[in-house]
């Protein structure tokens, strides 16, 4: 078997680990096909019926879950060189509602957002993952005592 193929091979066994598991970090979810990287939803984070896109018309939704409440939870990965721009939101935002039906829309920012995507983030309603969150997120912690931590990290800071 050549190195390439090995290499491939390995790729391909990470990645289908990693989801099966409940893609329990944000840098083993790596989908070959794909520069997405799927955040930690799973039964065993507090979500159910996972289900993973992460492809071109998805219209927005890399993953789709549910709550322990029953809330439908969409979510939309970035992984961008610099910060998400208002744009991305705005075109998250027109999608994850009315398209998807989202009740807890989160988009994930690998470098951030900028400062006019968070405005537009809190007008809207709109979960923003940052570094920070997701790095609780994929450290175990559920997404929504990840982002409350967040906010009272903002509120002290301030």
């Amino acid at each position: 078997m050549s190195t390439t193929t090995t290499s491939t091979t390995r790729t391909r066994r990470r990645n289908w680990q990693a989801r099966s598991t409940g893609c329990a970090t944000w840098t083993r979810c790596i989908r070959p096909s794909s520069r997405r990287r799927a955040p930690p939803c799973s039964p065993g984070a507090g979500f159910t019926r996972v289900e993973h896109s992460g492809r071109r018309g998805d219209l927005g939704a890399d993953v789709i879950a549910y709550d322990h409440l029953g809330r439908k939870v969409v979510v939309q990965c970035k992984h961008y060189a610099k910060p998400v721009g208002s744009p991305d939101v705005q075109m998250f935002n027109g999608t994850a509602r009315p398209v998807h039906h989202a009740e807890v829309p989160v988009m994930v920012g690998l470098n951030g957002f900028t400062a006019h995507a968070r405005a537009l983030g809190d007008h809207q309603d709109l979960a923003l993952v940052g570094r920070r969150t997701l790095k609780r997120w994929a450290h175990g912690a559920h997404l929504y005592d990840a982002l409350d931590a967040d906010l009272d990290e903002d509120r002290a800071a301030a």
